[in-house]
């Protein structure tokens, strides 16, 4: 599964941009835009609608990503915690 934190930074190595640049572009610090990048911090539609105009990224797909995640990592911790009911 492709995490929305590859979909970015993929694009950000085909137009050579770092991550201060994209923040930049965004209107938000280098520092947060490194927790969003290394999952310290959710993506929220505000900013997944500006990475959408500055990358061309439609923000559903990078929220779609994130939605995916949390529901995997969701599925893992129930099938731990059923697994201790049986």
């Amino acid at each position: 599964m492709q995490t929305w934190h590859d979909i970015v930074r993929i694009e950000l190595k085909r137009r050579g941009w770092s991550q201060r640049e994209i923040a930049r572009r965004l209107g938000i610090s280098a520092s947060y835009m490194s927790d969003l990048l290394h999952g310290r911090r959710r993506l929220t539609s505000k900013t997944a609608i500006r990475i959408e105009y500055a990358l061309g990224i439609h923000a559903m797909i990078l929220l779609h990503a994130q939605a995916e995640e949390q529901l995997a990592a969701a599925r893992a911790k129930e099938k731990y915690n059923a697994s201790e009911l049986s």
